[in-house]
C-alpha cells in the first residue's frame, strides 16, 4: 500500500504542484481491482522567490543571484578568523600579504596613532573599510597639515559578530566613492545564529610578559526564512598587558652589532642618555663629553637595561628598555543586528555597533638635571669627582634625570559609535536596499605631565644635595619629591571628533536577456553630512570645527556575450559642497573560457578627497624642525629676505591646511585569470597597476635641498631668523604595480583531509614623485624617505593543514623577502671606538611559523591550541622606521612579540 502510494505520487507530482488541494484519486492495478487512496492535502503554497536568497557582491551595485568573478575579491570566512589565534580584525588581517605598511598600535605616537588600519598593497589612505557595504568616519583626531588623516579603525566589531571579510584588490570609486583608490575592506557580519555562544581566549607571550585574555559572549533567536525574524547580539571585552622594550632586548637594545666590508660596528639608538639616577659625572653639561664616569660600570659591564659608553669607564641608560613597545589596552564591543520580514518581498533591518577602548603606553621621558660640582673641598660631589680622575676647577657636572622611575604613560581614548536602519526587498521587479545610517569616532589623546624639578639641590648652577649622588631608594626624601612631580591626573593635549550620517539607495534588476543569460542594471544615490571637530588643549594645531554636503548617483550595468564573455560598466559623480564635482567611471569584463578556465580584466579612475582638516585655513602651525648646517644657499635667501640663518642651526618648519586642494586621482588597471584543473585545486594570479597623481603633501621635504628654487616658501620669525612655511598642496604622483597570486588544493586521504596553499603579493614595481617637474624615485625593496616606509618585494603566506571529524592541524609560514636601507647613519669601530658614516645594509628576508590544533569535544564544545612563531625567530635588525619608543626592529615588517601560546574554548547552548 505505501509503495503503491509513493508510485502514485511520483506519477502526478506536476498536478500536485498545480493545485492547492489534490481531490480522491483512482487508479487501476494488473488486477483490474480498483484502489482508493486517501485524500492529499498540500496546505502551503510554493514560497515565491524573494529577493532575500541574493547577494551584494563588494566592488559592485548589482544585488544578484550568485557571486561574480569579474572581479578580485579574496573571501575569508569566520572559521579562518576564529582559528587565527587574534584576538582582534586588524591583528588578523594585517598578517595578510596583500595587507602591509597598515597603521598599528606599534606605531602609537602622538599623530599617527591610536587606530588600527588596512593598507592594500600598502595603501593605507588609499584603502576604504567597510561593514555591510557602509563607510564608516574617519578617525577623529585629525590635523591640517599632515598626510595621515585617513583611515578606518578596523577592531570596530566584536570578532563573533563576524561572518566573512571581502577584501577588493581593485579600486571601486566608482562604486563607494572616495578612499577606494587601492581597493576595499568589507566585514560583513552575521544577520543570524539562534543560540548562545561564549569563547574565551588567552595571549601567553614568551616570558609570560604582554598577557592578553579576551570573552566574547554572542546570542541570537530566530531565523528569517522561517520564523519571519532574527537577532543577533554578540559584545566582548579585551584586556592586553604592556609589552615593554626590556621584554623583547631584540627590538629595544639601544646598541646594536653591524658588519660591514668585513669591519664589526656598535649602532647606537638616539634615546641613549647619559643623565640617569646612578651617579654620573662629565666635563661639561651636555654631550660631547671630554670625559664620563658612572658608578654603573663595574669591570667592563652594565647593568641590564644600560649599556657601556665607548672608551668611557661609564654607562648609557636605554630609555627603551622601560617604554612600551606595545600598549596596554582595555577594550568593550558590541554588535546588535535585527531583521524583520513585512511581507514576502520586504524585509527591515537594523544594525548597532558601539566601541570604548584606552590604550597606555610608557612613553614621556624624565628632564634631564645638570649641576656643576663646587671646586671646594667637602663640597657635595668633590670627593667623588677626585676619586675619578676628574678636575673640579676645570668643570665637572653631575648629570640626572629621574630614570628608576620609569617614563610616565601616554593614554588615548576612543569611542566608535555605528547605527544603520533600512529597508530591502523586491519592489515592481526592482531588487532594493535603502538606508539611514550614522558613525562617528571620538579619539582623545593625553599624558601625566612631568612638572618642573622641585628644589633638588641646584643653587646658581651648583649642586649642594647630596642626595642625589646616592643610588635612588624607597621612602627616601629624594624619591618622595620625584614622585611629586607626576599629575596624578591625566591632562588632555587634544581630542576630535569625526562622524556622518547619511541615506542611500541601490535598485537594481534584469533588463533584458542575450543568449538566456540576464542584463541587469543597478541606479542608486548616496547622500551624506561629515563633520569633524578638534580641540587643541595645548599648543598645536588651532581647534577647529567643519563640516561639508556629499551627494553621488551612480550606475552600473552588467552585459552577458557570447562564448562565455561578460562585462560590467560603471559610472558614478560625487558633488563635495567645499571643493566641486568628480566623476569616475570603471570597465570590467571576464571570460569563462571553460570550466578549468576564466579571464579577467578591469580598468578604472578613482579619487581621494582631501580631509577636512586639510582644507582647513587655520594659521601657520610649526610641524616639524630641520637640523641644517646653514649652507651658503640658505644664507643667500636670509640676505635677500633681510634676515639671518639662526645660530642654533635648526629650522623651524610652519605648515597648514587650505581650501584650495582637490582630490587625489588615479587610475587603475586589473589583468587576472583562474585556473581549476578540478573541483579540488585553484590557482589564480591577478597583475594589477595603480597610477595615483595630484597627492596632498606639503614642500618641507624638499624645500631644504633647494632652497634657491623654493625660497618663496621661506620668511623670517620675529627675531628675524629664517623660517620655512610649507603649506598643504597637491603634489607629485606615485606609481606601483605588482601581482597577487593564491594556490590552494585540497585532497580526502585515508588520515583526512590535506589542505595546502599558498598566497601572496610580489611587488614589480613602485617610485614616487615629489612634484611634477621632479623625477621618479625607485623605493622598490628599500626604505623610502618619501613615505616613511620599506616597500618589500615579496610577502606570503603558507599553509599545509589535516582536518579530521573532530580534529584540525595547520602549519603557516609567513615570510617577507630582504630590503636594503640606503640612509647614511653613525657607527663605531669595535676596535678603536672611532665614529664613521655607513651607507645602507641589507635587512635579511625574515618569516616565521605557526602552529594550530583544533579540537571539537563533544558536539558544541571546541578548543583551539595555537603558537605563534613557533620557534622564536628575533626580528630583523632594521632602522628605518625609528621611533621613540623602538630602535633596530621594524614594526611595520616583523612584529615583536616572540613566540605566543594562544588557547581558547568556544562553548555553544
Amino acid at each position: 500500500m505505501e509503495l503503491s502510494l509513493l508510485s502514485a505520487l511520483l506519477l502526478h507530482s506536476p498536478l500536485i504542484w498545480a493545485q492547492s488541494e489534490l481531490s480522491e484519486v483512482k487508479t487501476t492495478v494488473a488486477d483490474k481491482k480498483d484502489i482508493t487512496y486517501p485524500t492529499v492535502s498540500v496546505s502551503a503554497p510554493m514560497a515565491p522567490f524573494r529577493q532575500f536568497n541574493k547577494v551584494e557582491i563588494t566592488g559592485s551595485s548589482i544585488i544578484r543571484k550568485e557571486q561574480t568573478r569579474s572581479l578580485p575579491v579574496q573571501v575569508i570566512g569566520r572559521a579562518e578568523i576564529m582559528n587565527s589565534g587574534k584576538h582582534n580584525i586588524a591583528d588578523f588581517l594585517q598578517t595578510l600579504p596583500v595587507i602591509f605598511n597598515a597603521f598599528s598600535l606599534p606605531l602609537l605616537g602622538a599623530v599617527r596613532s591610536g587606530f588600527s588600519g588596512g593598507a592594500i598593497h600598502g595603501q593605507q589612505l588609499g584603502t576604504l573599510v567597510l561593514i555591510n557595504g557602509r563607510r564608516l568616519s574617519n578617525y577623529g583626531r585629525q590635523n591640517g597639515f599632515g598626510v595621515d588623516n585617513g583611515g578606518v579603525d578596523l577592531n570596530a566589531l566584536p570578532l563573533s559578530a563576524i561572518e566573512r571579510i571581502e577584501i577588493l584588490t581593485d579600486g571601486a570609486s566608482t562604486t563607494y566613492g572616495t578612499d577606494a583608490q587601492a581597493g576595499v575592506i568589507n566585514i560583513i557580519t552575521q544577520s543570524e545564529r539562534p543560540g548562545v555562544e561564549i569563547s574565551v581566549d588567552k595571549r601567553l607571550p614568551d616570558g609570560r610578559v604582554g598577557q592578553g585574555s579576551r570573552v566574547d559572549l554572542s546570542v541570537g533567536q530566530g531565523r528569517l526564512m522561517q520564523d519571519g525574524y532574527s537577532w543577533f547580539i554578540a559584545a566582548d571585552l579585551q584586556d592586553q598587558q604592556e609589552l615593554l622594550g626590556r621584554d623583547r632586548p631584540y627590538a629595544a637594545a639601544g646598541r646594536y652589532r653591524v658588519t660591514d666590508s668585513g669591519q664589526d660596528y656598535w649602532v647606537y639608538g638616539p634615546a641613549m642618555t647619559a643623565a640617569q639616577t646612578s651617579p654620573t659625572l662629565a666635563t661639561s653639561a651636555a654631550a660631547p663629553y671630554t670625559r664620563l664616569w658612572n658608578a654603573d660600570f663595574q669591570n667592563g659591564n652594565c647593568p641590564a637595561g644600560k649599556v657601556p659608553a665607548l672608551g668611557q669607564p661609564a654607562c648609557l641608560l636605554n630609555t627603551y628598555a622601560n617604554k612600551g613597545l606595545f600598549p596596554a589596552l582595555q577594550s568593550k564591543r558590541l554588535h546588535a543586528q535585527g531583521q524583520l520580514q513585512l511581507n514576502e518581498d520586504m524585509v527591515a533591518y537594523a544594525e548597532l555597533s558601539m566601541k570604548t577602548e584606552v590604550q597606555t603606553r610608557s612613553f614621556n621621558d624624565w628632564p634631564q638635571y645638570s649641576a656643576r660640582i663646587a671646586n671646594a673641598p667637602g663640597a657635595a660631589g668633590y670627593d667623588l669627582a677626585v676619586a675619578n680622575g676628574f678636575d673640579p676647577a676645570k668643570g665637572v657636572w653631575l648629570l640626572y634625570n629621574g630614570s628608576d622611575l620609569s617614563p610616565t604613560p601616554r593614554t588615548y581614548e576612543l569611542q566608535t559609535r555605528r547605527m544603520v536602519s533600512g529597508v530591502r526587498g523586491l519592489w515592481k521587479d526592482w531588487d532594493f536596499n535603502a538606508g539611514l545610517y550614522y558613525s562617528d569616532n571620538f579619539a582623545s589623546f593625553g599624558d601625566n605631565r612631568l612638572s618642573a624639578y622641585p628644589n633638588l639641590g641646584l643653587t646658581g648652577g651648583v649642586l649642594s644635595n647630596a642626595a642625589l649622588l646616592n643610588p635612588l631608594a624607597e621612602n627616601t626624601a629624594l624619591m618622595n619629591q620625584l614622585q611629586s612631580m607626576v599629575s596624578p591626573n591625566r591632562t588632555v593635549s587634544n581630542e576630535g571628533t569625526n562622524s556622518q550620517h547619511g541615506l542611500d539607495v541601490r535598485v537594481s534588476r534584469n533588463v533584458g536577456e542575450i543568449d538566456g543569460r540576464d542584463v541587469l542594471l543597478a541606479l542608486g544615490t548616496d547622500w551624506r553630512m561629515e563633520s569633524a571637530k578638534y580641540i587643541q588643549s595645548a599648543t598645536g594645531t588651532p581647534s577647529f570645527s567643519a563640516q561639508r554636503a556629499v551627494w553621488a548617483q551612480f550606475a552600473e550595468l552588467q552585459v552577458p556575450l557570447p562564448q562565455g564573455v561578460e562585462v560590467l560598466a560603471s559610472l558614478r559623480n560625487d558633488h563635495y559642497s567645499d571643493f566641486g564635482n568628480t566623476t569616475h567611471g570603471k570597465l570590467a569584463a571576464k571570460w569563462e573560457a571553460s570550466e578549468r578556465w576564466l579571464f579577467r580584466g578591469a580598468w578604472g579612475t578613482g579619487f581621494r578627497a582631501p580631509a577636512l582638516a586639510q582644507m582647513q585655513e587655520t594659521g601657520k602651525v610649526l610641524s616639524s624642525r630641520a637640523q641644517t648646517d646653514c649652507n651658503v644657499y640658505l644664507k643667500q635667501v636670509a640676505k635677500e629676505l633681510g634676515g639671518s640663518c639662526p645660530s642654533s642651526g635648526v629650522l623651524n618648519v610652519f605648515s597648514q591646511g587650505t581650501s584650495q586642494l582637490k582630490p587625489e586621482l588615479s587610475q587603475q588597471l586589473n589583468l587576472g585569470m583562474r585556473f581549476s584543473p578540478d573541483r579540488n585545486q585553484t590557482l589564480s594570479v591577478d597583475y594589477w597597476q595603480m597610477d595615483m597623481r595630484d597627492k596632498i603633501s606639503n614642500y618641507s621635504r624638499f624645500i631644504l635641498g633647494d632652497p634657491l628654487k623654493y625660497k618663496s616658501h621661506f620668511d623670517l620669525n620675529a627675531q628675524g631668523q629664517l623660517q620655512v612655511f610649507a603649506p598643504m598642496a597637491n603634489l607629485g604622483r606615485v606609481e606601483s604595480s605588482g601581482v597577487d597570486f593564491s594556490w590552494a588544493l585540497r585532497r580526502p586521504t585515508d588520515w583526512g583531509q590535506v589542505n595546502m596553499g599558498v598566497n601572496g603579493t610580489w611587488m614589480m614595481s613602485s617610485k614616487y614623485q615629489q612634484q611634477a617637474d621632479e623625477p621618479f624615485v625607485d623605493d622598490l625593496n628599500q626604505f623610502s624617505a618619501y613615505s616613511g616606509y620599506v616597500v618589500p618585494k615579496v610577502r606570503s603566506l603558507w599553509h599545509v593543514a589535516l582536518q579530521r571529524p573532530s580534529w584540525l592541524w595547520r602549519a603557516t609560514v609567513r615570510h617577507t623577502t630582504s630590503y636594503n636601507i640606503n640612509t647614511e647613519f653613525q657607527a663605531f669601530r669595535m676596535d678603536n671606538n672611532q665614529a664613521q658614516l655607513l651607507k645602507g645594509y641589507s635587512v635579511p628576508a625574515w618569516w616565521t611559523l605557526d602552529l594550530l590544533a583544533v579540537h571539537q569535544w563533544r558536539r558544541n564544545t571546541s578548543f583551539r591550541v595555537g603558537i605563534e612563531n613557533a620557534l622564536n625567530r628575533q626580528a630583523p635588525f632594521d632602522i628605518s622606521y625609528s621611533l621613540s619608543t623602538n630602535y633596530g626592529t621594524n614594526p611595520m615588517q616583523a612584529h615583536v612579540w616572540g613566540r605566543t601560546l594562544n588557547l581558547s574554548m568556544t562553548h555553544r547552548f
